[in-house]
């Protein structure tokens, strides 16, 4: 999101980029805000589940997010994905954690984190080539369905790892 995110805004919305910053700063706050309920959320419905709606919720957010005209729509739906983000990332981390045994933990979040990096250097390198070569909102929908596959395929080949995260 973050890369394209700052063009979109200039080029849909004529926004200036210290608009964009406190879009940003807003959005990493409504994260940090629901990020403080992950514990309660996930004693109530589990890792998998939480971080399985969280996905949907980011997945959703994001490809509505440019559906709409209005900046209003944007917003709304960006605060969704950010919520769905809030809730994905811990939940995720925590079954990568608890998803084997004990002397593997290491390997299996050193893994995790690189994946994590690869993504944050591939996203926007991708995420700025639809922008310029297919559509101003495609990012955001490219994003929204490729985590929709992701979960889809995750839900699908779910099998806990003996010893590890319950589903």
């Amino acid at each position: 999101l973050e890369a394209p995110f700052a063009l979109y805004m200039a080029d849909v919305h004529a926004a200036e980029p210290d608009q964009v910053g406190y879009i940003m700063a807003s959005l990493g706050i409504v994260v940090a805000l629901f990020q403080g309920a992950v514990g309660r959320v996930s004693s109530k419905v589990g890792d998998k589940a939480m971080a399985m709606g969280g996905l949907a919720m980011l997945a959703v957010g994001l490809t509505l997010a440019p559906i709409g005209a209005s900046l209003t729509w944007l917003l709304i739906a960006l605060v969704g994905s950010s919520i769905g983000r809030a809730f994905a990332q811990p939940g995720m981390l925590a079954l990568a954690s608890r998803s084997g045994d004990e002397a593997s933990t290491g390997r299996r979040l050193g893994v995790y984190q690189s994946a994590a990096s690869l993504g944050r250097i591939l996203g926007p390198t991708i995420g700025g080539a639809v922008y310029l070569w297919v559509d101003v909102s495609a990012p955001f929908v490219l994003a929204g369905l490729l985590l929709a596959l992701a979960l889809i395929y995750w839900r699908a080949r779910w099998r806990p790892i003996k010893g590890g995260a319950a589903p």
